[in-house]
């Protein structure tokens, strides 16, 4: 989008007006408004000056100015096409690109052959998520100006947002011969070539477009949401970091380097970055890329601030009412997730999948993943009424789909993790939409009516840090499944890398969990546990090279750091047996590699924190009985640690108790939690049925 001043010719002896126009050739702003403003003194309704005017207010960010004098401009000479081209444009930079439609309509209904308003009508079509229109206004512009690259361009756009891949290639390739220099057509043919699995050519052609234009931070920070992707974490922080040095408001860009940074255990000015990142989400800026910012936010208000700006911003609200509870026999429940195969969620889920009474519901997956082969998905696929494949539709035409599955509430496994689609959840295509599981956390919007929870992963008293209704279960919220398999297999020692004698803690959570104040406490811990190791789990070559750098720093020896590599699950829970205590992080605790350390019997020591993410190894701990492996304080946790490690007899009673809760308490009994979970879903529902809005629920053991 453009400004086109192309029609501001002065009238002769208004040498004021000629000399401002100079000075906007000069890009002498200031002065030329200085002007501008003189010579309207003299001639209030001098339409050219004042559009041009507008123009300036514009070029130096000041949209409600040039609004006004623009506005002008149009009513006292309404027959200039141009006038109302950039009265559009102005509205559109305020955001208001349904009445900059109406503009520049007016403008092709007086110039049917100006190019630039058509372009720029399908410029505002596309901030309306209107695509299919978009093509015809861009489809117009390249007739008018056939040698034009921006309209193939954004005509490219357009095509990807629509999945139509193949065309929108050709028109990024056609961007590209029209104008070799057009870096967009490159990043944007970048960023497609990577959807459609061929990471060598997306990389390629980003490259290409960032040496043609190597300040452009949007571009850099998509080249690192591709490199993100693609696990290579190190190049990735460097492309967040440098977009964000190339415009510190460039969308989310600082909190997505901090990510990457501490997924790679990359501490280097890391104290630093979060003290900013702090700073600027308290001015509500957008820096915090809701999931990774749980790794290391503190503040349940921090985490619902960064959550309403992400959803805000990406995923605003598309429709704004919900359709109505459809007549059925049963209550129909949809789940949406991208994870329906061999990972964590599906680990959790599918055992109360299975045991839905199927007297009262019927349960449909729409899945936004892809079908693995793997035992837990063909578990799936039997356990599911119909699943029902949304990843190759647009979020509208996935939102329809789900509508006209007539589904009564929708369950989001997301959130903001995976392959989410929250997008689907803004048109709101179910009468009740549900977070749950996915998501430890708010989402920070209208759309999603309730979170599933617990006492204790939010305590009373917090729910006014949730956009959602909160319905507490009444042990954990976090659902298991008790037919997961561990392997008979006996690992010895030796063959995972483990000495032959001394203790073993460890933390099987992923790296980014891992920060500064969580690896001091260890060492401390190993430091006063003779003979003692760590191990850990093996992500990216960097982070451990970068772990055993920060063991030396302070003055432990980095061999006795281990490192697990990655096996199927049966074998990684039997693994568990040569461990003996596992230490978890804070601010972040373990989530699913929790329950796996509690499943395959291995005692958790956690570190109670102060948001959602932080409490969910409490909430395991409660639901299966072990209190005393609960503790508040860093000093408390360590002292604990150290004691289990070094009176192997407290240890061993701790076991044992594991060993019969396991099977006797809430935390695996998938049966009882089914029930529990069904008897939300039913007041859920109920409420619904009943014209209530949503209002928090608790459901009793």
């Amino acid at each position: 989008m453009s400004l086109d001043s192309s029609q501001d010719s002065p009238q002769s002896g208004n040498h004021e007006f000629e000399l401002a126009l100079g000075l906007c050739q000069a890009g002498q702003y200031s002065l030329a408004q200085e002007k501008l403003e003189s010579f309207l003194q003299k001639n209030p309704k001098h339409a050219a000056a004042l559009h041009q005017l507008g123009l300036v207010h514009a070029v130096q960010r000041d949209f409600k100015a040039a609004e006004s004098a623009v506005r002008a401009a149009v009513e006292l000479q309404p027959g200039e096409a141009t006038f109302h081209s950039n009265y559009g444009n102005i509205l559109q930079y305020l955001n208001r690109p349904a009445e900059a439609m109406a503009q520049y309509d007016q403008a092709i209904a007086l110039e049917p052959s100006f190019s630039q308003a058509h372009f720029n009508r399908g410029l505002a079509l596309q901030k309306l998520g209107q695509h299919e229109s978009a093509l015809v206004s861009f489809t117009k512009a390249m007739e008018l100006s056939p040698r034009w690259d921006d309209p193939v361009l954004n005509r490219g756009n357009s095509f990807l947002f629509l999945l139509r891949y193949e065309e929108a290639i050709t028109d990024y390739d056609r961007a590209i011969a029209l104008n070799p220099s057009a870096a967009l057509a490159y990043i944007n043919r970048g960023a497609l070539f990577f959807k459609q699995n061929r990471p060598k050519e997306g990389l390629d052609s980003f490259v290409q477009g960032l040496r043609i234009d190597p300040t452009n931070a949007s571009a850099f920070r998509n080249y690192a949401d591709m490199l993100a992707q693609l696990g290579d974490c190190v190049s990735a922080a460097n492309a967040y970091g440098r977009a964000y040095e190339l415009s510190p408001s460039e969308n989310f860009a600082l909190g997505s380097c901090i990510h990457q940074k501490v997924l790679g255990a990359d501490w280097y000015r890391l104290g630093e970055l979060m003290t900013e990142h702090r700073q600027r989400l308290a001015r509500h800026e957008a820096v915090a890329a809701p999931f990774g910012f749980m790794g290391f936010a503190e503040t349940e208000d921090a985490l619902f601030a960064a959550a309403n700006i992400y959803s805000k911003e990406k995923y605003p609200v598309r429709a704004l009412s919900a359709p109505t509870l459809f007549p059925h026999d049963k209550i129909r429940i949809g789940y949406l997730g991208g994870e329906f195969c061999a990972q964590a969620t599906a680990y959790l889920l599918t055992g109360i999948l299975e045991a839905h009474d199927r007297d009262h519901f019927e349960i449909v997956a729409f899945d936004n993943g892809r079908d693995d082969g793997s035992e837990i998905r063909r578990r799936q696929n039997a356990a599911f009424d119909e699943v029902i494949p949304i990843s190759g539709f647009t979020d509208e035409v996935a939102a329809s789909m789900i509508k006209q599955s007539q589904i009564d509430i929708l369950i989001d496994l997301n959130g903001f993790f995976g392959n989410a689609r929250q997008g689907v959840l803004a048109y709101r295509p179910s009468p009740v939409q549900v977070s749950y599981l996915g998501c430890p956390g708010t989402m920070g919007t209208d759309y999603m009516d309730y979170l599933i929870a617990d006492e204790t992963v939010i305590p009373r008293g917090s729910e006014l840090f949730y956009s959602e209704k909160i319905v507490r279960l009444p042990h954990s919220y976090q659902c298991n499944d008790d037919k997961r398999e561990i392997s008979p297999r006996i690992f010895s020692r030796a063959e995972l890398g483990l000495p032959d004698t001394g203790f073993v803690f460890c933390c099987f959570n992923n790296i980014y969990k891992i920060l500064p104040e969580t690896f001091d406490r260890w060492v401390r811990i190993l430091k006063q546990v003779e003979g003692s190791v760590l191990w850990l789990f093996e992500s990216h070559p960097v982070a451990v090279e970068n772990l055993r750098k920060e063991a030396a720093a302070r003055g432990l020896d980095p061999a006795r750091l281990i490192f697990a590599k990655q096996v199927p699950l049966p074998d990684h829970l039997a693994r568990h047996r040569l461990a003996d205590l596992f230490l978890d992080t804070l601010p972040y605790n373990a989530h699913t590699t929790a329950s796996d350390a509690l499943w395959a019997g291995l005692p958790l020591l956690t570190l109670t924190g102060s948001t959602f993410p932080g409490r969910v190894a409490t909430s395991l701990l409660r639901a299966i009985d072990l209190p005393e492996l609960i503790t508040t304080r860093p000093e408390e946790y360590e002292a604990k640690a150290i004691d289990l490690a070094t009176h192997p007899e407290k240890l061993s009673a701790l076991k044992v108790k594991l060993a019969k809760n396991r099977l006797t308490s809430p935390l695996f009994n998938t049966k009882l939690y089914t029930e529990h979970f069904e008897a939300a879903l039913t007041a859920i529902y109920e409420r619904s049925k009943a014209g209530l809005r949503p209002d928090h629920i608790e459901i009793k053991a």
